[in-house]
């Protein structure tokens, strides 16, 4: 099929008129505050229909955009050469309508009214200009798709109401106050973004917008939004975040059922949203409210939800069928009144991501409890050692191997080998745990002597618990689990680490109640250490303290319940310490309430103490 085109007209020379007024009616150069758009520009986008012009700093469109399909001077007086060319595949002024105009990034001030002369354009990008106003011509763009106007100065869109065929509307960034009810005119829009504003309330007849999919209203002084927008059966994105939205002006959200994602966060709401049978939403944001109740039977509505947050609210507690979101992958909990971890999320079993920080939860150690991947393997492990394992009790008899329920499915699913009290363990375990490839291992309060050389063969381990054992030596194979980001040897019959711990990622190290008199150097080679734990041992000094002050990530320093007889000054220079626990040891110097002052008094006490060439300038 032949590309439509059309061919501009020729007037004949002598209809042409030579007087000075006409001709510079005519032929008038473009006014000198604004740039020239280059022949070249003006020649593709009559061939192709697009004129795209952008971060040029342009303050107007020149006129020679509103009448691009009329000849200027130059080109009315090359006429004749080409006019004996018309053989040729393509004449330059053969030309399609413009259907795209594109002036995003630069500074206009002013659209003018010539912008109807774009009878066939359908999409319009203004993007990041400096406008005020809107021409009211604009509405005589019958066939317009698409019209990006964010990031300008408008406060008002009135001209905008009676595009017909208008499917997407940007107008977010301005300073628009009011949306008329005229909005409902706009019958086949789809995307509608209005963030960024402030404006106050939506109209009723948005309910009229049956074609919409996406609303972002975010970001402006939304106090009501009118039950009609339960008329938006396609709608799947209702961004309402950051209003002045509270339950009561709140609409119940009733069988929407293509909403996939509804944002409230930055309100203040005091209890859920109602999201009757709005059964695909698979992200609820309900972040910095003010809800403080988890309705019981909330979740049962809401199968597929794949994310929650709930951060910055008050819940002091869960409802049990939090548990029935069995799609949930993602939860916020994060700055509530959370006491302890509820044992409802230990059924989440598809949850990746857990955030917990900022509750007043004392039964989890801060450092898992702030990373959102540790907590979820701390919670699995609690179900795991419920479900995957069973020993009897300790007092009665010790477990077995041949008692030992292996269950590939749950080890899969968890990423964790949690075992406890248990003497023999079956090889074919270890053999799973390698096949899955675990993460987390947990052989911790058992009366290991040894470890099975099996175990270190899962290379894919990152947090390895042997704590509360009773080993005399750090097996050699250990080296290969080189993506250790944990290691905890707490409350073994350990005096001597025996090998060079080379893990370039480990960042917490636990050495607590053992037999350690000194720090093992292998220690200060540990350049990604964070947290170092050596309470309760039998250390009568701090030995190499400049490999300490060497070791810049660390934070947690525990040296307390020792027979530390003296602290040498230069650990004041340690200023990357966070926590410095020296409590409990048998130096006189500094004195204990120095100590209790906390741990940026005591460094800088020590640093006072140092002779001055010491001190770093």
């Amino acid at each position: 099929m032949m590309k439509k085109s059309s061919r501009i007209p020729v007037r004949p020379k002598s209809a042409i008129s030579t007087s000075s007024t006409n001709s510079e009616a005519i032929f008038s150069p473009c006014d000198a505050s604004t740039e020239e758009i280059p022949d070249e520009i003006i020649r593709r986008a009559r061939l192709s229909g697009q004129l795209k012009y952008n971060n040029k700093n342009l303050t107007v469109i020149p006129d020679r955009i509103y009448r691009i399909n009329e000849l200027d001077d130059r080109e009315r007086k090359d006429i004749d050469l080409s006019l004996d060319k018309l053989c040729q595949e393509q004449s330059w002024w053969d030309f399609v309508p413009v259907t795209v105009l594109d002036f995003s990034f630069n500074r206009i001030t002013l659209l003018k009214s010539d912008i109807q002369n774009f009878a066939e354009l359908k999409v319009l990008n203004l993007q990041y200009n400096n406008l005020h106003s809107l021409p009211q011509e604009l509405n005589q763009l019958a066939c317009l798709n698409e019209l990006i106007l964010n990031n300008n100065q408008l406060d008002s869109i009135s001209s905008v109401y009676s595009l017909p065929q208008l499917y997407k509307l940007n107008v977010s960034n301005n300073n628009i106050n009011t949306i008329s009810k005229d909005i409902g005119n706009l019958t086949h829009l789809t995307v509608l973004n209005i963030s960024n504003n402030k404006i106050e309330t939506l109209p009723e007849d948005i309910g009229y917008m049956k074609a919409l999919t996406h609303i972002d209203a975010s970001n402006n002084l939304i106090s009501y939004v009118p039950s009609e927008i339960n008329m938006l059966s396609q709608l799947k994105v209702l961004d309402l975040n950051k209003n002045q939205l509270n339950s009561e002006s709140l609409p119940l959200f009733l069988d929407m059922r293509n909403l996939t994602e509804l944002n409230l966060s930055y309100n203040q709401l005091t209890k859920l949203p109602i999201c009757t049978d709005c059964k695909n939403l698979s992200h609820l944001i309900l972040g910095f409210n003010k809800i403080d109740d988890l309705e019981n039977d909330y979740f049962l509505t809401l199968p597929k939800l794949s994310l929650l947050s709930l951060k910055n609210n008050k819940i002091a507690e869960l409802c049990p069928n939090i548990g029935d979101l069995i799609n949930l992958t993602i939860l916020d909990l994060s700055d509530n009144e959370l006491t302890n971890v509820p044992n409802e999320l230990a059924t989440l079993f598809h949850l990746k991501t857990l955030f917990l920080g900022g509750n007043p939860i004392k039964t989890v150690r801060n450092d898992i409890l702030r990373d959102s991947k540790r907590i979820v393997s701390y919670i699995k492990t609690s179900h795991v050692n419920s479900h995957q394992v069973h020993t009897p009790d300790r007092n009665s008899q010790d477990s077995t191997s041949s008692e030992i329920k292996i269950d590939k499915y749950t080890l899969d699913r968890s990423k964790t080998l949690a075992l406890s009290k248990v003497i023999n363990i079956p090889e074919s375990l270890y053999e799973i745990a390698q096949d899955v490839k675990v993460e987390q291992a947990d052989l911790s309060h058992n009366r290991l002597s040894t470890v099975n050389s099996k175990l270190f063969n899962i290379t894919s381990i990152r947090e390895l618990d042997l704590s509360n054992n009773i080993l005399q030596a750090v097996p050699p194979d250990i080296l290969n689990l080189n993506k250790l980001v944990y290691l905890n040897l707490e409350n073994n019959k350990l005096s001597d680490i025996g090998i060079d711990l080379n893990f370039p990622h480990l960042r917490e190290l636990n050495l607590s109640y053992n037999k350690f008199k000194r720090i093992p150097e292998s220690v200060f080679g540990l350049k990604s250490l964070e947290i170092l734990m050596m309470n309760n041992n039998h250390l009568d000094e701090i030995n190499q303290h400049d490999g300490l002050i060497q070791l810049n990530k660390l934070t947690v320093l525990d040296l307390s319940n020792n027979n530390i007889g003296k602290i040498p000054c230069e650990l004041g220079l340690a200023k990357q310490l966070n926590h410095l626990n020296l409590i409990g040891n048998s130096f006189k110097y500094p004195r204990q309430d120095i100590l209790h002052k906390g741990t940026p008094y005591l460094l800088s006490f020590l640093r006072d103490k140092l002779p001055r060439s010491d001190t770093p300038p």
